[in-house]
């Protein structure tokens, strides 16, 4: 899924990681959501 494919720019993993995460946690809720 979606968070496989993140990591892949180590040059900017800090903050790029940071919203990643955040954005995996509202798919998830929403996916979760749909159930």
């Amino acid at each position: 899924m979606l968070m496989f494919s993140f990591g892949l720019y180590p040059g900017q993993e800090g903050e790029i990681h940071a919203r990643q995460e955040a954005a995996n946690h509202r798919v998830a809720a929403l996916v979760l959501d749909m159930l």
